[in-house]
This record gives structure tokens, C-alpha cells and sequence, in this order.
């Protein structure tokens, strides 16, 4: 099954929305874009294997978070390029200027089952939510 085709857009829960969102990251080609307002990974941490899989791979890795110099530091060390914005207020993730995760669910933070993400393919879409994190 291809992941990335516009019949394959679901809604999940804060914890149902991973194994996608991770399978999906897994895939990326170009780029990804993660938009987080809070940071909170353990340890060790998958989002961080997979983020380090990417930059080493060449994909360019960029995340857009509030001001945490302990948690950046860590981005930084596995090859993330990280953009701070205090006024951040928006949780997404885009995979190649075109699949967009949107929702409550934090991508580089804790989640519980109350928390939700939409998967959507979309150019259009993913353009403007890029549009709208740069600006």
C-alpha cells in the first residue's frame, strides 16, 4: 500500500496516531517540518532515532519549537535544524511539502489518548500550513 496517496487520510488519538506517523517520518524523501509547542522526549527517545535516520540520509530536518535549551541541544546533536519561536502555538508535522499530521497530538512530546492528529495528503494544504509556520 502506497502511504502517500489522498485515500489514505485517517484521524487518530494521541496514542493510535504512531506507528503511522512514525512509518510515515520512516518514508520521507525530501523533507520534514515538525512544528512542536512543547518539548518532552526521554532518554532515549524513537522520534529521535528516526529524526537522527533522516539527517544522516540527507533528508533535511527542521523543527519549529519554543525557546529549551536542554531539549534543543539534543535536536541539534542528531543533525536537526531548529528554528525558535516563543509564540509558537500550532502542533504539526509535514513530510515532504505534502503530507500534513495536524492536530492536538505533540510530535516531539508526551500525548495522552485525549490528544488527536488528522493525516492528510494535500499539496495545497501542506503549502499553507508552511506559509503560515515561516511567517
Amino acid at each position: 500500500m502506497d502511504l502517500f496517496n489522498e485515500s489514505h487520510s485517517i484521524i487518530f488519538n494521541g496514542h493510535t496516531y504512531q506507528n503511522e506517523f512514525f512509518k510515515d517520518l520512516s518514508q520521507a524523501k525530501y523533507s520534514v517540518v515538525i512544528s512542536a509547542t512543547k518539548l518532552w522526549f526521554a532518554k532515549h527517545s524513537p522520534i529521535l532515532d528516526i529524526l537522527r535516520n533522516l539527517s544522516a540520509r540527507g533528508v533535511e530536518v527542521i523543527t519549529l519549537i519554543k525557546s529549551n535549551f536542554e531539549k534543543e541541544e539534543r535536536l541539534r546533536e542528531i543533525g536537526v535544524s531548529i528554528k525558535i519561536n516563543d509564540a509558537l502555538a500550532i502542533d504539526v508535522a509535514i513530510i515532504d511539502k505534502s503530507l500534513v499530521w495536524y492536530g492536538s497530538v505533540n510530535y516531539l512530546g508526551y500525548n495522552t489518548d485525549e490528544n488527536n492528529a488528522i493525516r492528510i495528503y494535500n499539496l495545497a494544504l501542506a503549502e499553507n500550513v508552511l506559509e503560515v509556520l515561516y511567517t
